[in-house]
């Protein structure tokens, strides 16, 4: 932060690790809390899954928002969001032979890199496929189980 500008070296900075839920994470939080608590004062360890150190974590962004307005000159350096525009979020198949092809920005930044070897990843990939409305457009086209997925150049076997 203090690279990108020096003027936020001197505010407050809350980090917050996800996925605590998953044992591999869990393990590894002493280690990252001693390394993270080196450059910011507050660190949480939160589940978004299961709410677990959630509400502390809003808890004290509340806190540190109240007691930390932002000044007009903080108004004016914020910068735009980079959340997905409706052009990157649809969703178009197209059917060839026994093969689907999804065209989804949002869906082929998900799916690039990945570990489909996990079946965690793949349980949360496939919500969020669905909450894209990737799912009801490949139903809508006639997917069924079996059939082989293209997102992104990464091909899949529907499930």
């Amino acid at each position: 932060m203090k690279l990108f500008d020096s003027s936020l070296a001197k505010k407050p900075c809350i980090i917050a690790v996800n996925k605590i839920d998953i044992p591999e994470v869990r393990d590894k939080i002493i280690g990252l809390q001693e390394a993270l608590e080196r450059s910011c004062s507050y660190v949480y360890f939160i589940s978004a899954a299961t709410g677990e150190g959630v509400p502390e974590l809003v808890r004290k962004a509340g806190e540190v928002l109240v007691a930390n307005p932002l000044s007009p000159t903080d108004r004016e350096n914020v910068l735009p969001s980079r959340g997905l525009n409706q052009r990157q979020q649809r969703v178009r198949v197209e059917k060839y032979g026994e093969r689907y092809i999804v065209d989804c920005v949002a869906a082929e930044r998900l799916i690039t890199g990945a570990n489909l070897d996990d079946w965690r990843v793949v349980v949360q990939l496939r919500h969020q496929m669905a909450r894209l409305g990737v799912d009801d457009e490949l139903e809508k086209h006639g997917v069924r189980p079996g059939d082989t997925v293209y997102i992104g150049g990464v091909e899949l076997e529907w499930i």
